[in-house]
């Protein structure tokens, strides 16, 4: 059985949201309504939010807290371009 902190499993609740378009590009993420969803303390959601807006899925605004990133059209095209240069390289079987 694999163990996941109050951390992990913050991250991957608001991923999975952003992800499903629960959280909207441009939307707020309250801070202590994650926690209360997650019985959770707001120290764990925080670093969540760190972590995901590492990957540039959420920005942290002064402020104004987190906000679920908007997708701009150069990071667009950096995901199209490696998507593709991963499916080459599968089908040449490069890998």
């Amino acid at each position: 059985m694999k163990y996941n902190s109050k951390v992990d499993s913050v991250y991957a609740y608001i991923r999975s949201g952003i992800q499903k378009g629960v959280f909207l590009p441009g939307e707020r993420i309250v801070i202590s309504r994650i926690a209360k969803e997650n019985a959770c303390s707001e120290i764990p959601v925080r670093e969540a939010l760190r972590r995901l807006e590492s990957e540039k899925l959420v920005e942290l605004v002064p402020y104004k807290g987190a906000v679920v990133s908007q997708i701009g059209k150069d990071y667009l095209r950096q995901l199209v371009a490696v998507s593709y240069t991963h499916l080459r390289a599968h089908e040449t079987g490069a890998y």
